[in-house]
């Protein structure tokens, strides 16, 4: 019961538009041209009719756009604030995932590729920081997400500062986790 009421009150919804384009043609268009084409007679005999169908028509339709501006507005926050999670935990991440982060700011990449078990891709991925893709259990794909990688770029000189591109050893230690990324353990 409850179920086909919301059906027909679905379908009031999707089709209120057509119904008030209906109401509004017979209502306004001038004597002569209602004449005419037949529906001046109609529009007298039924105009209390066509103006109460015209108001809940516009009414449906406002509380069906209503409903969907508000679902829309809160997906958008709701997106907005899992983004702004996802970028306060690139501050707080363990020397690996530092070192992944490095790595790709390093050599401008955005994908690297890590055996299924990497305990490092793992860890971003649930993060929401890396996406992952599909390969063989050897070698996936793990893409920094876009507004991350957007974030990254940015705030480069924050997450590859120049006391690690200054030092060699730091960048031979960076290099060696990327050259490891695909070793089974």
């Amino acid at each position: 019961m409850i179920e086909s009421a919301a059906k027909i009150l679905d379908a009031l919804a999707k089709y209120s538009w057509s119904m008030i384009v209906v109401c509004l043609f017979i209502l306004i268009v001038p004597d002569e041209h209602a004449r005419k084409i037949g529906i001046f007679d109609i529009r007298e005999a039924y105009k209390g009719y066509l103006w109460a169908s015209l108001v809940f028509a516009a009414a449906i339709w406002v509380s069906s756009i209503s409903s969907k501006l508000s679902k829309w507005i809160v997906n958008k926050y709701e997106k907005r604030k899992r983004r702004e999670v996802i970028i306060k935990r690139l501050y707080a991440l363990n020397l690996e995932e530092k070192m992944w982060i490095a790595y790709c700011l390093l050599h401008n990449v955005q994908t690297l590729h890590a055996t299924q078990i990497n305990s490092t891709a793992n860890s971003l991925l649930n993060k929401g920081i890396v996406a992952g893709g599909s390969g063989s259990i050897m070698s996936l794909p793990f893409t920094i997400v876009d507004h991350v990688w957007l974030y990254l770029a940015a705030h480069r000189d924050v997450f590859l500062p120049e006391e690690i591109t200054g030092n060699q050893e730091y960048l031979e230690e960076i290099e060696e986790f990327g050259r490891g990324l695909a070793r089974v353990y």
